[in-house]
């Protein structure tokens, strides 16, 4: 029960923190590109700091069960077919570091001579890090494929 318990919440601390940084980043990426165009006023009021905005609990629900995060997309205006291209291909750019960059921890984790049964086996922070890994490896794969296929909010 602790194991199950210890992973739901690794789960989550790892959908939140894919959910908050894929949405941040392409939030930031839309921000410099409107201070391109010298459209300063509207950047203030948009707040793209508020983390909590861009954390759906639906998404978190499907991140548990499924292994699918979604996340509320920061609410931008984008008239212009090349900024939305941007933005969309940099989304999928950060989840394909994010995912390779946690297949990077994992081997450096596991060490060369790789004995994957006896490393989940432990206990305390060293299983907790494989874990926590091991869930942002495989939601960033999937939050990946999901955004290959945009739907409208």
């Amino acid at each position: 029960m602790k194991r199950l318990i210890l992973e739901i919440v690794i789960c989550l601390v790892a959908a939140v923190l894919l959910m908050v940084l894929h949405e941040l980043f392409k939030a930031v990426i839309f921000v410099l590109l409107r201070v391109k165009e010298n459209n300063k006023q509207s950047i203030k009021r948009r707040g793209i700091w508020k983390l909590w905005r861009y954390i759906d609990p639906v998404g978190l629900v499907l991140a548990v069960t499924c292994y699918v995060p979604v996340s509320k997309p920061f609410m931008f205006r984008i008239r212009d077919k090349k900024t939305n291209l941007i933005i969309g291909i940099s989304g999928l750019v950060f989840l394909a570091v994010i995912f390779f960059g946690s297949v990077q921890m994992l081997h450096i984790i596991y060490g060369t001579n790789a004995n994957v049964t006896a490393a989940l086996n432990s206990s305390g922070t060293r299983r907790a890090g494989i874990l926590f890994w091991q869930y942002m490896q495989m939601l960033s794969f999937d939050y990946f494929i999901v955004n290959l296929f945009p739907v409208s909010t």
